[in-house]
Order: C-alpha cells, then structure tokens, then sequence
C-alpha cells in the first residue's frame, strides 16, 4: 500500500476502451453537428439557397444531405478535389409545381423546360425526374441548356447504353418503327453527346441514324483551318451522310462554302473559302464589332415572333419580308432563284438549331446571324458587303 494522501494512478486504458472512448466522442460531434445543420437548413426561407463549406468530411456532406431530404428541400454536391461543397436550396413550392408537372407526363410522351433554365431549377428537375424514374436529357443551345423530361420507360436507358458503346467515327441505325417521342429522345440524348443525328431513307422508308463523328469533325476543322483565302478542298464520295453532314456543319461554322460536286457516278464535297481580294481592304477591315452591330439592328428590325421572353425570326412573315427588301441585291446576283436559296439556307440553319436542342421555330439572335453570314456566302457577296447593304437599305 503507498503512503496516506497519495493519488491513485488509473491502469492505462485498453485498445478497446480507446477505440470505445474515440467512438463515443465522434457521435457526440456527429449529433451536435446534425442538430446544427437541422437548425441551419429550418431557418432557410424558400427560393434561398445555403452553402456549406468544402472544408465537411465526406460524412459530415453525408448528414447534410439526410437532414435536407428529411426537411423536403434539396441538397446538392458540386465541385472536385479541395473545392468539393454541398449546397442546400429551399424549393418548396417550385418543387410542388415541378412535381405535378411530371407526374402529368403520359406514357410516351414529354414536356420541355426552354433554355435557359437556371442552374438551380435544372437541379430540382433532374432530382424529382429521377425519382419518379423519368428520363431526362439536357440539350444545349446559344441561349442555354433546356430540359427534355420522357416517359418512356426503359427506353431511354437502352439508348443511353448503346450511345455510350459507339466509338469515334461509329454510327448506330434506330429501328423504324421508333415513335416520333422516341426519335426525339434519341436525337436529344445523342445531343448530350455530340453525336450527329440524322433521317435516312432506307429501302423505302426512315430511320433515324446516329454517329460519334466528334473525332472525325475535330479532324475535318483542323484542315479547313490550313486553307488558304479562295482555296479548295475536296471530301471523298465514299464518305457517309453522317459525315457529309459533319463537313458541311464545319464549313458553316467556318464561313465556307460546302457544296456536293457530281462528277461521273460519284459525288464528293467541295468546301471553298473566301477569297482576300473579294472586297476592298478597307471594307475587309471594318470592325467585327460594328458588323455585328448592324446584324443585331437588322434581327431586331426584321424578328416578330417570340420564343419564351426572346425574339425570334420567323419564316412566312419575317423572311418574306427580308426578302422583299433585299430585292435590289438579289438583282445583281447571278444565281438563279435566290428567293427560294434563302428559304433553303433558313431551312438548314433552323435545323442547325434544332440540332443544338433549341425547339423554336423561328431563329434565334446567335442563328439568325449565321443565316446572315451563310446567305452572303452563297449569294456570292462577302458578308461585311451584305451587311452595309442592308443596313443602308
């Protein structure tokens, strides 16, 4: 026995008296911390949105998550590495609203939430379609991301399966007998991608076919960059629609000419670029910032429709119009009926829309002025030209 008034020393503790202690302490700081977060997400307002830092554990996002489906709002993850966050919005009664509209969806069927649709209703939508096993697809466009919601089943998984099974340079024919709300998502998912979609006829009918062509466009841009002014490249006969398609959608977004040249039994593409000598130097330099100035009056003069809160071109009223008014220059072209020429380029630059997941049926700004720049081009007239022309008109 040790000497009166001496303290007693406690035996060390065991591993499992450790390992118990160090447990008991973590669920405390986990109940504390939940009962924070629960006190944190209750006091938010709806339509508010709360961030929590990056610095939380993985458990810690984990909580936040449980505490905010518990209290019916929603929680979301963004970020990588050390900007890793969990961020909580208070949606109730846009949520509500979502919801209802979903659960209205016939089978076979699918509602379209136009772009742009904020970051955080996207989310909202995307989380509730999930949920009620909808198939959602995000096409984007110039004026923004818009949400397509199916009800179609497994379908769209099936599509999303053999979508990511195609290779670079792959295509994938849909059967015939897909429904139109079944084209649609495949063109939308095939979208999401960057995949090139397409009609085909096939022995007597269509089909919708879709290709990786993502590669092979990357390539066909590399080279068109390499032409020199008025130069030439010609595309093999013995390429596919699909990749057709892709040249003549690079050579639009390049300013160039893309035209099919029979010669024999085959026919190849023909991609030309402007000539430097087609105008005066001095009209070649003017700012791109005035030029696009004046196409963005002439929209605003010509545009009467509307699509959602923005103007739109339309074809009968808006292009008749157009038409009309650019008359004198159309006298001076050589071509043949440019009437019908223009109705043909907003034909395809609508199509280039459609294929960027904007349904509208008008052209919007960003398209209106590619139709600009691609009716110059095949009117014969350098754009910078065209513009001032329509703009002293």
């Amino acid at each position: 026995m040790g000497d009166e008034g001496e303290e007693e020393v406690e035996p060390p503790l065991t591993v499992a008296q450790v390992r118990f202690r160090r447990r008991s302490e973590t669920m405390k700081e986990t109940v504390f911390f939940r009962n924070e977060v629960r006190e944190k997400i209750a006091l938010l307002e709806d339509g508010n949105v709360e961030e929590f830092p990056p610095s939380l554990t993985e458990l810690q996002r984990g909580i936040v998550q449980e505490v905010a489906k518990e209290l019916d709002v929603f929680a979301f993850i963004e970020g990588a590495g050390a900007a890793r966050h969990i961020t909580v919005f208070s949606a109730r009664r846009m949520s509500r609203q979502i919801r209802q509209e979903l659960e209205a969806i016939p089978p076979n069927d699918f509602k379209v939430y136009p772009a742009p649709v904020p970051k955080f209703t996207r989310q909202v939508i995307m989380s509730i379609a999930s949920e009620l096993k909808l198939s959602p697809a995000l096409p984007k466009s110039p004026v923004g991301t818009s949400i397509e919601v199916y009800n179609v089943g497994d379908f769209a998984e099936e599509v999303r399966a053999i979508l990511a099974g195609l290779r670079d340079g792959e295509e994938h024919a849909f059967p015939r007998g897909c429904t139109a709300t079944q084209q649609r998502i495949v063109r939308s998912l095939a979208a999401d991608l960057g995949f090139m979609h397409q009609v085909q006829e096939y022995r007597g009918s269509n089909r919708l076919c879709i290709g990786n062509k993502r590669a092979f466009s990357e390539l066909v841009r590399a080279e068109l960059a390499l032409l020199p002014p008025g130069g030439c490249r010609a595309y093999s006969s013995r390429l596919t629609l699909l990749d057709r398609k892709a040249v003549k959608q690079v050579a639009e977004a390049s300013s160039m000419l893309a035209e099919e040249v029979s010669a024999a039994t085959e026919t190849h593409i023909q991609v030309m670029s402007a000539a430097a000598d087609a105008v005066p130097t001095s009209i070649v330099n003017e700012s791109a910032h005035a030029e696009q100035k004046v196409i963005s009056a002439i929209f605003e003069q010509y545009s009467t429709g509307t699509f959602g809160e923005e103007k739109c071109f339309t074809r009968f009223t808006d292009l008749g119009a157009f038409c009309e008014d650019i008359a004198p220059i159309l006298k001076k072209s050589k071509q043949g009926d440019e009437t019908a020429r223009l109705d043909s380029i907003f034909e395809d630059t609508l199509q280039l829309q459609f294929d960027f997941g904007c349904r509208c049926k008008g052209l919007l700004r960003p398209f209106f002025k590619a139709f600009v720049e691609k009716a110059a081009l095949i009117l014969g007239w350098p754009l910078v030209v065209f513009v001032s022309t329509m703009e002293q008109g």
